[in-house]
C-alpha cells in the first residue's frame, strides 16, 4: 500500500512560535540576475565534509564551467568557475563562518565575456526521466551540488541511499522571516523544482514523494501543482501538501513530523527511518546538471531588510562579494544596523560586507533597528521554564545552557545538546534575554574540536604502532635473510668437503683403535688393582676399607700374643740388635741398587744414599719391634740367643729374599709397598688416593678424554702411564719415609726405656738357637710374608720362591 494513501491528516510538533513574516517587501519583485562581478572569490570549504582540492594554478585561464578544484573524498563536493577568466591567486580568504578563519580561495578574475569552454559546454538531455540512476548520481556528483536550504550536505551521497528509502519529502515551507528566494524560484520555475524531484525519485528507486509547503505561499503552491500535471503520469505518485505557518515547520525533523507522523529519535538521521528530505532550490540545481549540464555556479538569493533600499531576490554567481549585491540594490538606507546572512532567527550577523557568497547562502538580511531588538544586557536565569514549552525539539534548554556555561560537555552531551537544532526560539522567548543560542554553538565547537584532537592522538598513536611494527618485521626479515645465507653457506662448505673428509676421518678412526688396544695391553700387564686410574672412587674406597679390616684382624691377632714376644726379644742383647738394623740397613740399600731401571729412576730423584740407608735403619729398628711382639707360637719355637756368625748369615738370607722379592715385583708394587705403616694411616692414603682420583675424573670431561686420545702416539700414551706410575711411587716413597722417621723416633724412645732394665747376664751372652730353632723361624717369617702378599693384594709366589 503506498505511504500517501496512509496521510489522512497533519501532526504537530511540540513547540514552535508564530513569528512576524516580513515576505512581503522582497517576494514582489521578479528574480534578477546580478551583473557581473569583476572579481569572484571561491572558498573550497563551502559544504559539510572535506574541502575540496584545487586543480587549476595561478595565472591559468578558466571558462565558465570548468572545474577549479575536486571533491577530495566521499563527503566532499567541486568547486566550478562561475564565469570566464584568470586565476589571480590561490590564498586563505575569511568567509561567513562563526569561526572566523580564513579559508583557502580560488580568487577569480573575470574577462567579461562569460563565455562558456569546449569541455563544459552544457549538452541538454530531452528524455532524462529515462536515464540509469547511477548515471544520475554522477552527473550530480560532477556538478558539485550541495543543499541549498542552508546545511550545504553533498547532495549525491544522499541519493547514493538506493534501496533504503521509503519516502522522499521535498521541503518548500520556508518559515524563516525575511525570506522569499525559494517562494520566487516555485512560482518562476515550478517546472524546473518537480521535473529535479521527478530525477531524484529515480536515482533513489523511491514511488512516493511528499511535497510540504506552508499555507501562506498560495501562489508558489499553484504552480507547483500546474507542473505536477504538465509530468502527467510519471507524477502520480507525488502529493502536494499544505501545512499551517507555524516556526521552524521548515526544519527537516519537524516538517517529517507534520506530514507523516513520524518521530525522528535523539542520535537518529531520517535516512534511518527511511525518509529522505531535499530543498526546492537543491531539486531545481538537480534539474539543471543533468538536463543541461550546468554545473552548480549560482543561487538565489534574497537581499533584504528595512536597511536596504530595494529588497528583491538576485540569481547571483557563487563568490561574487556581498557589495556587490548591496550596491545592486541600492545600497544601505540609514536604518540599517546590523548584517546578517539567513534570517534573524537562525542567522549569522557579519562583521563586513566584503566576504563572498557561498552555495549555502539563501539570504542576505540589513537589519534596522526596529527588524530585530538590540542587544541587551543580560539577567541570570529565572528558571521560568519558557524555553522548555518553546523548543521544538523537546530538549531542555535550560540545562544546556547550564553545562556550557560550566564547560562541562560531557554533561550537555547526555542532555541531547546535539539534537539541538539551533532554531533560536528559546532565545527569543527568554525574558533574562539569555544569547542560548550562542552558549550551544560554543559547547558543539569545543566537543568537536575536542574530538578531532582524539583523532588526531588516536592515528598518530596507530601510526606509532605501526611504525614500531614495520621495524620488528624488518628487523625479522633481515635476521632470516642472515640465517638463509649462513645455512645455505654451511650446506654448501658440507658439500665441498664430504669427499675428502672420509680418508682423514678413517685414519683417525684407524689410530684411537690401535692406542685404545695399546693401553689396554698396557693395563693388562700391571697388576690387578695396582692402578688407581682403573678404579673407581667408590671402588678405592672399598678396597682401602677392606686392607683396613685386615690391618686391624692381624694386629689383634699380634696383640693377644705380646707378652709371650717381649719374653723372646728380651734374649737380644743391644750389640744384637744393632748388628742386625746394620744388617737390614745392607740388605735394604742392595735392594735398592738391584731394583729394576724403572723404579731406580723414579726413586733416585726423591731419595739420597744417605735418606736410602736411613730408611734401611729404620726399617730394620721396626722390624726388631716387630720381632719382638712375634705371635705365641714363634715365642714358643724361640731359642736362646743367636750368635753373631747365625745373626749375619740371617741378615744376609734375609738380604738375598728381599732382593729377589724386589727384582720379581713391579715397580707399582714396590712404591706401594707398606709393610711399616700402621692401618690408620693406610686408610688415611687410600682415602686421600680416592679424593684425588674422584677430582681429576670430574675435572677432566670425558669428551676432552675421547678428543685427547687421537693426538696421542702409543710411545707416548706408554710414556704417560710410565710418568703416572713414578708419580705414584714417589707419592708412596715419601709417605712411607715420613712414617719410617716416625718409627724410628718411637724405637729410640723405647730403647732408651728399656735399656736401664735389660739383663746383665743377657748383655753378657746370648744364648745360641739350634737348627731346628732357625727352620722354625724362617718357616714363620715366611708364612707372616705371604699373608702380607695377599692382603696387599700382591702375588705370594715370591716369597715361596724363595
Amino acid at each position: 500500500m503506498s505511504v500517501l494513501n496512509t496521510i489522512t491528516r497533519l501532526w504537530r510538533f511540540h513547540g514552535g512560535l508564530h513569528v512576524p513574516e516580513h515576505k512581503a517587501e522582497s517576494n514582489s519583485a521578479a528574480i534578477e540576475a546580478l551583473p557581473l562581478p569583476a572579481q569572484l572569490v571561491l572558498p573550497l570549504q563551502q559544504h559539510i565534509g572535506a574541502a575540496a582540492r584545487a586543480c587549476v594554478r595561478v595565472g591559468e585561464r578558466v571558462h565558465k564551467g570548468d572545474a577549479l578544484a575536486r571533491a577530495d573524498g566521499y563527503i566532499s563536493a567541486a568547486l566550478h568557475a562561475p564565469t570566464s577568466g584568470t586565476v589571480v591567486a590561490i590564498e586563505p580568504r575569511p568567509v561567513a563562518h562563526p569561526s572566523g578563519i580564513p579559508v583557502l580561495s580560488v580568487v577569480l578574475e573575470s574577462d567579461g565575456r562569460d563565455e562558456w569552454g569546449p569541455n563544459s559546454l552544457p549538452t541538454p538531455i530531452e528524455d532524462y526521466l529515462r536515464l540509469d540512476p547511477a548515471y544520475l548520481r554522477e552527473r550530480v556528483r560532477e556538478a558539485g551540488i550541495v543543499g541549498l536550504g542552508g546545511a550545504a550536505f553533498p547532495t549525491a551521497v544522499k541519493l547514493n541511499a538506493e534501496g533504503a528509502i521509503r519516502v522522499l519529502v521535498l521541503n518548500a515551507a520556508e518559515c524563516e522571516p525575511y525570506i522569499t528566494c525559494d517562494d520566487r524560484l516555485m512560482r518562476e520555475r515550478a517546472h524546473a523544482v518537480i521535473g529535479g524531484l521527478l530525477l531524484m525519485r529515480r536515482a533513489l528507486g523511491v514511488k512516493d514523494c511528499i511535497i510540504g509547503i506552508e499555507d501562506n505561499k498560495p501562489e508558489a503552491a499553484a504552480a507547483l501543482q500546474a507542473a505536477l500535471e504538465q509530468f502527467a503520469d510519471d507524477a502520480e505518485d507525488v502529493l502536494l501538501q499544505q501545512i499551517p505557518t507555524l516556526y521552524p515547520s521548515g526544519s527537516e525533523q519537524q516538517l517529517i513530523r507534520v506530514l507523516t507522523g513520524v518521530e525522528i529519535g535523539r542520535s537518529r538521521r531520517p535516512v534511518d527511518s527511511g525518509i529522505l528530505c531535499q530543498n526546492v532550490a537543491t531539486a531545481a540545481a538537480v534539474h539543471d546538471a543533468v538536463t543541461e549540464g550546468r554545473p552548480l555556479i549560482s543561487r538565489v538569493v534574497t537581499v533584504t531588510g528595512s536597511g536596504i533600499s530595494t529588497p528583491r531576490n538576485l540569481e547571483v554567481l557563487i563568490g561574487t562579494p556581498l557589495s556587490a549585491l548591496i550596491e545592486y540594490c541600492g545600497g544601505y538606507t540609514p536604518r540599517a544596523a546590523r548584517l546578517i546572512i539567513g534570517g534573524p532567527m537562525m542567522g549569522l550577523a557579519l562583521p563586513g560586507d566584503d566576504l563572498p557568497i557561498t552555495k549555502g547562502m539563501n539570504c542576505v538580511l540589513v537589519a534596522g533597528a526596529d527588524d530585530v531588538s538590540a542587544p541587551e544586557e543580560s539577567m541570570p536565569c529565572i528558571r521560568c521554564g519558557e524555553c522548555m514549552n518553546a523548543c521544538p525539539a523537546n530538549l531542555l534548554p535550560q540545562q544546556m545552557y547550564w553545562h556550557a556555561r560550566a564547560r562541562e560537555f560531557d554533561k550537555a552531551q547526555q542532555v541531547n545538546l546535539f539534537d539541538c537544532i539551533e532554531c533560536g526560539c528559546c532565545a527569543a522567548v527568554c525574558p533574562s534575554h539569555l544569547p542560548l543560542v550562542q552558549y550551544y554553538r560554543f559547547a558543539k565547537t569545543e566537543i568537536w574540536a575536542a574530538e578531532r584532537e582524539k583523532k588526531k592522538a588516536e592515528q598518530a598513536r596507530a601510526r606509532h604502532e605501526f611504525h614500531l611494527y614495520r621495524l620488528e618485521r624488518e628487523e625479522a626479515e633481515k635476521a632470516a635473510r642472515l640465517q638463509a645465507k649462513k645455512s645455505a653457506a654451511q650446506q654448501r662448505g658440507h658439500e665441498a668437503e664430504t669427499p675428502a673428509a672420509d680418508p682423514k676421518q678413517a685414519a683417525i678412526a684407524a689410530a684411537l683403535a690401535r692406542a685404545q688396544a695399546k693401553k689396554a695391553a698396557a693395563k693388562a700387564e700391571a697388576t690387578a688393582g695396582e692402578s688407581s686410574n682403573e678404579l673407581s672412587p667408590e671402588q678405592l674406597e672399598k678396597l682401602a676399607a677392606a686392607r683396613a679390616r685386615a690391618e686391624a684382624k692381624r694386629l689383634a691377632a699380634t696383640q693377644t700374643a705380646g707378652e709371650a714376644a717381649n719374653d723372646a726379644t728380651a734374649a737380644l742383647s743391644p750389640e744384637q740388635l744393632e748388628k742386625l738394623a746394620a744388617a737390614r740397613a745392607r740388605a735394604e740399600a742392595k735392594k735398592a741398587a738391584s731394583a729394576p731401571a724403572q723404579a731406580n729412576a723414579d726413586a733416585a730423584p726423591a731419595l739420597s744414599p744417605e735418606q736410602l740407608e736411613k730408611l734401611a735403619a729404620a726399617r730394620a729398628r721396626a722390624e726388631a719391634k716387630k720381632a719382638a711382639s712375634a705371635p705365641a707360637q714363634a715365642n714358643a719355637d724361640a731359642a736362646p740367643a743367636l750368635s753373631p756368625e747365625q745373626l749375619e748369615k740371617l741378615a744376609a738370607a734375609r738380604a738375598r729374599a728381599e732382593a729377589k722379592k724386589a727384582a720379581s715385583a713391579p715397580a707399582q708394587a714396590n712404591a706401594d709397598a707398606a709393610p711399616a705403616l700402621t692401618p690408620e694411616q693406610l686408610e688415611k692414603l687410600a682415602a686421600a688416593r680416592a679424593r684425588a682420583e674422584a677430582k681429576k675424573a670430574a675435572s677432566a670431561p670425558a669428551q676432552a678424554n675421547a678428543d685427547a686420545a687421537p693426538a696421542l702416539s702409543p710411545e707416548q700414551i706408554e710414556k704417560l702411564t710410565a710418568a703416572r706410575v713414578r708419580t705414584e711411587a714417589k707419592k708412596a716413597a715419601q709417605e712411607a719415609l715420613a712414617a719410617a722417621t716416625a718409627a724410628v723416633a718411637a724405637l729410640d724412645a723405647d730403647a732408651q726405656e728399656e735399656a736401664p732394665t735389660a739383663s746383665p747376664a743377657a748383655e753378657a751372652t746370648p744364648a745360641p738357637l739350634t737348627e731346628e730353632q732357625l727352620a722354625r723361624l724362617a718357616a714363620a717369617r715366611a708364612r707372616a710374608e705371604a699373608k702380607k702378599a695377599a692382603q696387599s693384594g700382591k702375588p705370594a709366589s715370591s716369597d715361596q720362591e724363595q
